[in-house]
């Protein structure tokens, strides 16, 4: 819960914060491309390629986080039931793929 503020950066300050961090001309040129056309509404597009792979259809971050986050510090997560019912969940599907 904290906002996030957006801030534009433009292709060829893009550009001039790869070369300053040593990345070299192409990658920098790569880069401020990729921007200018994602910018211009490139990406701007949805497709059904997550559902075809993951079998379900795509979910908001949101749900995603409340699906698969263990609400507990990293030391604890292991006695955690959510950890306990993913991990077991795993290993069992492991084992009818393996036929173990």
């Amino acid at each position: 819960g904290r906002d996030v503020k957006y801030v534009p950066v433009t292709p060829v300050q893009v550009r001039e914060s790869i070369v300053k961090r040593g990345w070299g001309e192409w990658a920098a040129g790569i880069m401020a491309d990729y921007s200018a056309a994602y910018a211009k509404g490139w990406g701007d597009f949805t497709t059904t390629f997550v559902e075809k792979i993951a079998g379900h259809p795509a979910r908001s971050y949101a749900t995603f986080l409340r699906e698969v986050f263990v609400p507990a510090k990293h030391v604890q997560v292991h006695h955690h039931p959510t950890a306990i019912a993913e991990l077991e969940r795993i290993l069992v599907q492991h084992l009818h793929e393996t036929g173990l």
